[in-house]
């Protein structure tokens, strides 16, 4: 288990790396069940010691399912504040996954970033590609992985990906952040580094539109 404390021992620290092996392919996204709310398998249960994993016998309970159950209406309503804000959090990146061609179409391809970007920017811990279908939908995404620190970073996208991806050198492009902070928007020019403030445990994802 993710939130387990013999793992992670906090289910947020699973946002990066859960939207970064949901988007980087068209394929079908499964979450192991009961990690959108935060299951974390405390205690010894079933024939199994405190080992922070689920026991497989039928005979045990799950306190956070029985709390979505919440006495058969089924509507997360003993969930606690934060639980909610993480169920929340999955159904959002699957519906943006299912709102995006770029991200669920089998023609969609991805344009890698790391390569072309080392100058205030952690490669270690931060990483960014774009999603892109055909010539008609673009996607830059932008992930932070670093739970404690955010960073000030200038990303750099080359013109070889502006031509791969469909984009005009000689335009400038409007960047609207579709996910997280959706007031969010940017302006993106070829041969200007993108400047943004990545805070910690983010993903930003942005829809390229030309500007009007």
């Amino acid at each position: 288990r993710i939130a387990a404390k013999q793992f992670a021992g906090n289910p947020w620290k699973a946002i990066p790396a859960a939207v970064c092996t949901a988007v980087l392919h068209s394929g079908p996204v499964m979450i192991y069940f009961g990690q959108e709310i935060g299951v974390d398998s405390v205690g010894a249960k079933g024939f199994q010691s405190d080992d922070g994993r689920t026991t497989i016998f039928d005979y045990w309970g799950i306190p956070e399912h029985q709390a979505w159950y919440n006495n058969g209406a089924c509507d997360g309503g003993q969930l606690t504040v934060a639980q909610k804000a993480l169920r929340s959090f999955y159904e959002n990146l699957f519906q943006l996954i299912h709102n995006y061609k770029a991200l669920h179409c089998v023609s969609s391809k991805l344009a890698d970033l790391q390569y072309a970007n080392h100058s205030l920017y952690d490669t270690k811990k931060i990483y960014s590609f774009i999603r892109y279908h055909e010539h008609d939908e673009q996607l830059l995404f932008v992930l932070n992985f670093d739970y404690t620190c955010s960073y000030d970073i200038e990303l750099t996208i080359p013109n070889e990906v502006w031509s791969t991806i469909g984009l005009d050198t000689t335009k400038v492009y409007t960047l609207d952040e579709v996910f997280i902070d959706r007031k969010l928007k940017l302006q993106l020019r070829a041969n200007e580094n993108l400047r943004l403030t990545l805070p910690n445990n983010q993903v930003y994802v942005f829809q390229i539109r030309e500007q009007s």
